[in-house]
């Protein structure tokens, strides 16, 4: 989880990571129109793999490295 937290996000197109002390790793999604939360997940318990397959799984396309 930590690997995909500060290495790997940034390779989705529109996945943006903000670090805040002492929360759990979750995955907001947001509305695109309102910017309304519309889902949380929590990350903590997702290897790496299961991560990629989540956010894949929620639109997220991976960029060439």
């Amino acid at each position: 989880m930590k690997r995909f937290v500060n290495e790997e996000a940034e390779s989705y197109d529109g996945l943006a990571v903000e670090f805040i002390r002492g929360r759990i790793p979750e995955l907001v999604l947001l509305d695109e129109e309102s910017g309304e939360e519309t889902e949380r997940i929590d990350l903590s318990k997702l290897s790496n793999a299961e991560i990629h397959a989540l956010v894949q799984e929620k639109g997220f396309t991976r960029s060439e490295l």
